[in-house]
């Protein structure tokens, strides 16, 4: 499973900038609203309510890194300016992220073997650097299981080897 750190990277930043209130509206509401705030009040809110708190926190976060881009731009850029992962590793998650977006699952091993070329021990080499590094995650001996926790405009564009 990935960090909190890797999946939400400016809220981990914001940490040590502000707090998140997190809540319902409604008492008797059950969706999820999220609001950013520092020592000026809130910075960010979300437009909506959520139906789950991983969507609320990918909303905050998207939210906080905007914040961030208009009023600390260097942080922003010095978190993007390098990928978390090796071209090769970054070619592995935009295979799966792009080969779950178009067939509605995840790769198999044999698909990753197939389109890479590689055989199945590096296969499953890589993929267990990419679970250890927080970059996927997956259910063990499970098909169909791999999920990319790398946010998609991070993702690399995918070139056929």
């Amino acid at each position: 499973m990935a960090s909190f750190e890797s999946s939400y990277p400016h809220i981990a930043s914001w940490v040590a900038d502000g707090c998140l209130e997190i809540g319902n509206i409604h008492p008797y509401d059950t969706s999820t609203f999220i609001c950013a705030m520092d020592e000026g009040g809130a910075v960010w809110e979300s437009p909506d309510c959520f139906e789950t708190l991983d969507e609320a926190l990918a909303a905050a976060d998207a939210g906080i890194r905007e914040w961030y881009k208009s009023n600390v731009p260097e942080l922003v850029e010095e978190k993007e300016a390098s990928p978390p992962f090796t071209s090769k590793q970054g070619q592995y998650l935009a295979y799966i992220y792009n080969y779950s977006q178009i067939n509605g699952r995840s790769p198999t091993q044999d698909d990753l073997k197939s389109f890479f070329g590689a055989t199945r021990p590096t296969v499953q080499k890589m993929i267990l650097k990419l679970e250890s590094l927080g970059l996927i995650g997956r259910v063990a001996d499970q098909a169909h299981s791999l999920s990319v926790f790398v946010p998609v405009e991070r993702l690399p564009i995918l070139i056929r080897p």
